[in-house]
């Protein structure tokens, strides 16, 4: 799994994607949402995204980055970015658990084939 070296320069990039979220069918289903495509805009990402019990998050999308196994692509991080919005958080990313837990905020993890990125969430 590759992780990003640049995530707050991808956390910056995230905010100015459009994201639609679709709320799951059923309870175990994942939230999807589209995403708008971060280097042609005319094309759009699909994201999924399911929360663990934990607090870890599994997110998928449809972009290369991913496809090739890539954590934590400007997609995911935008589809986050407009689940956290619903429930008006902000969310932080960061490449260590150590950087994560200084903020003193919420921290969760997400993860994907061996990968992780921790993210914290405030008000």
């Amino acid at each position: 799994m590759k992780t990003p070296v640049n995530i707050k320069d991808l956390q910056a990039r995230s905010k100015g994607l459009r994201v639609r979220v679709f709320a799951p069918a059923r309870p175990q289903d994942p939230y999807t949402a589209v995403v708008e495509s971060a280097s042609t805009p005319t094309f759009n990402q699909i994201v999924t995204v399911r929360f663990g019990p934990a607090g870890e998050i599994h997110a998928r999308c449809t972009c290369e980055w991913a496809r090739h196994g890539g954590l934590a692509c400007v997609h995911v991080l935008a589809a986050l970015n407009a689940l956290a919005e619903r429930k008006a958080r902000t969310l932080s990313f960061w490449l260590t658990p150590e950087e994560a837990q200084r903020q003193k905020q919420r921290v969760l993890k997400l993860v994907s084939g061996g990968g992780e990125v921790w993210v914290t969430s405030r008000k």
